[in-house]
Parts: C-alpha cells; structure tokens; sequence
C-alpha cells in the first residue's frame, strides 16, 4: 500500500481493503482521516471483527451489500457461537 492514501483511494478505489498492520501508525492515520475514506468505505478495525487486520468496505461498488452482509452474518455467528476473541498483536518496540 502506498504510504500516503490518495492514489489508492482516488484512482485505485480497491471494494475491499486490507487495513496497515499496527506497526504503520501514521499510514493508518493518513487513510483513516482521509475525507474519501470517511465518506466512501466503511471501517471494521481489526478489534471489531477479530481480526489481525481491519478491512474497509467500499459503499458505492455493486458488491458492497452482499460483502456486508457476510461479514455482519459472521460477526454474528462468532457472538453467538462465543467464538474466543483473537488475540490481537501489540505493535513492534512497545
């Protein structure tokens, strides 16, 4: 991923993306507080969905709705089911 967010999030505008590990707390920072990100994707952070890493959900792409659906349906299945919660990393040097 580029360290600064507008190309991919101006010309690549990639449906689904694979949030920065932990460790990139500035290019986090720089995507997350991007006007596109904010009104364009919808973010799931890595502790919300028990994850090693976020993803954000493009909204204006024809597979959003079904791409949510699945992923609300498995958050659910992981709430009811009492799924263990994933040990989520710490970033590097802390």
């Amino acid at each position: 991923m580029d360290s600064h967010p507008d190309r991919l999030l101006l010309t690549d505008r990639p449906d689904l993306i694979y949030m920065p590990h932990l460790d990139y707390v500035k290019m986090t920072a720089d995507l997350l507080d991007h006007p596109e990100f904010r009104s364009d994707y919808d973010h799931y952070s890595a502790r919300r969905i028990q994850a090693k890493l976020g993803i954000a959900l493009r909204k204006k792409q024809p597979p959003y709705s079904a791409m949510k659906r699945m992923l609300e349906r498995e958050l659910e299945r992981q709430r009811v089911l009492r799924i263990p919660r994933v040990e989520l990393e710490q970033p590097h040097g802390r």
